[in-house]
């Protein structure tokens, strides 16, 4: 009886996750009104319903144009939309460049649910606890 009721579970798990999943976009550069439009109609994957703009770069400036891509995605009716900040580990105060980043989205009044961060090999130290106090934020 125990195993039949682990392997429900198993198959119940395993089709809530698919019947959760949410198809979306992350971006770079500067996507329009009518552009997320276009994406949310049917085609490929399916129309997005997340849409996550970069809003810093690792260059260690905030990104105006996903701020303007963020504002353009509530336009477009994205029913999710969040941002990414690509931390400039060279330039320190990881705190400090989220800070900026929602300080911009404020003074432009956009708004986003999440910001994720978008941590890749380029130009972080082979010391992995060095690394973890950088992007540590807070407690």
């Amino acid at each position: 009886m125990l195993r039949v009721l682990a392997v429900s579970l198993a198959f119940t798990l395993a089709f809530t996750s698919v019947a959760l999943a949410t198809t979306g976009c992350d971006v770079s550069q500067t996507v329009s009104t009518s552009a997320w439009k276009c994406l949310q109609s049917p085609g490929g994957q399916g129309p997005i319903e997340l849409a996550i703009p970069r809003l810093y770069r690792s260059s260690g400036a905030v990104d105006s144009k996903g701020v303007a891509s963020v504002k353009a995605a509530h336009a477009a009716g994205v029913p999710h939309v969040d941002g990414y900040l690509f931390p400039c580990v060279s330039c320190g105060n990881a705190a400090g460049q989220v800070t900026a980043t929602l300080q911009a989205l404020s003074a432009a009044g956009a708004s986003i649910s999440t910001l994720w961060l978008d941590i890749e090999r380029y130009k972080w130290s082979s010391n992995t606890a060095n690394n973890q106090a950088f992007i540590k934020v807070r407690d």
